[in-house]
């Protein structure tokens, strides 16, 4: 990737150009509401990117890039998408459920390409998978559809689990749908799943705390941005703990939970790309089906079973898309 793209992924670059489509200068601008910024390109950026020189858009040449990140901060999400809508882009694509929440109620005329929430419907997003029937449309995770998996694969970890503590985010629509679905299953696979919610970093201080002096045998982490932006700390309170951990977030596991499992982040980017093709060549998001995504990956984290002193069952191991040793 060159030098420019990499100073506009960072963040460093304040586009003043003329909105796509006019005479003047059909440069393409997109603008993007994260989490967080990457210290380096990840995988996913470099997919979207070359994807898209794939459909004839190159940074330099006929598109730009803004990108904004909250941090995990709900303040900051209406902050940057403000900042975002004003500069009146041609597209906003919204990383999150937050970001999505934060930027439609900005805009109902800017398109806006979403990517990995849960439950687009639940949270009103969107009028049917079919067809949108706004400026929305984009990619689901449907996180919520592998709840059950989550709660299956910790049991195969650590067979004979029977308490786990739960990490979600109450007003995220799709934790709250991946909640309902775990406290459903609990029971039914020999589970007692006591959900703690956390919406501030004081919330999530406090729980493991509380955790501590009362230690559950495993945890199970909802990736929500609050959560994910200090996720060193649930990793290192599982590894004091010596606790199983999983997370529908295969990067928490690279940062050290012991299991992720979640859609291939290359995959779903580069579809993403195919959404900001289209609407730039005229298409309608009103009129455009959201995508499931067909390609989930499980991480296995082995250097943490190791650090808790847990044995991965090797059919398990087997099955696991990449495992970090």
């Amino acid at each position: 990737m060159r030098r420019r793209e990499l100073g506009i992924l960072l963040g460093c670059a304040t586009l003043t150009l003329p909105r796509f489509g006019t005479a003047q200068l059909p440069v393409a601008r997109v603008a993007l509401l994260l989490n967080q910024l990457p210290p380096q390109i990840p995988p996913f950026w470099e997919a979207f990117v070359e994807a898209l020189r794939k459909r004839g858009w190159e940074e330099g040449r006929n598109v730009e890039f803004t990108l904004r990140a909250a941090e995990g901060s709900e303040e900051t999400y209406q902050k940057q998408a403000a900042e975002l809508v004003a500069l009146q882009p041609n597209i906003i694509i919204a990383a999150n459920s937050q970001a999505i929440e934060a930027t439609r109620q900005r805009t109902q005329t800017i398109p806006i390409v979403m990517i990995g929430p849960s439950d687009p419907l639940g949270a009103g997003f969107i009028a049917s998978l079919a067809r949108p029937g706004g400026n929305i449309t984009g990619l689901t995770n449907q996180l919520g559809d592998t709840a059950e998996k989550q709660l299956q694969t910790l049991k195969e970890m650590r067979p004979g689990l029977s308490r786990i503590a739960l990490l979600w985010y109450p007003d995220d629509a799709g934790s709250r749908l991946a909640a309902k679905a775990q406290l459903a299953s609990g029971p039914q696979q020999g589970l007692i799943v006591e959900p703690i919610p956390i919406k501030t970093r004081q919330d999530l201080d406090v729980a493991l705390a509380a955790l501590a002096r009362n230690p559950p045998e495993a945890l199970l982490v909802h990736s929500t941005p609050i959560i994910f932006q200090h996720r060193e700390a649930v990793v290192a309170f599982a590894l004091r703990q010596r606790l199983p951990s999983f997370s529908a977030s295969t990067g928490m596991a690279r940062d050290g939970l012991l299991a992720g499992y979640a859609p291939d982040a290359v995959t779903v980017w580069r579809r993403a790309a195919d959404f900001v093709d289209r609407i730039l060549k005229g298409a309608n998001p009103a009129e455009m089906p959201v995508e499931q995504p067909t390609k989930f990956e499980l991480v296995i984290n082995l250097k943490t079973a190791r650090a808790i002193g847990l044995d991965i069952p090797p059919l398990l191991l087997a099955q696991a898309d990449e495992v970090i040793e």
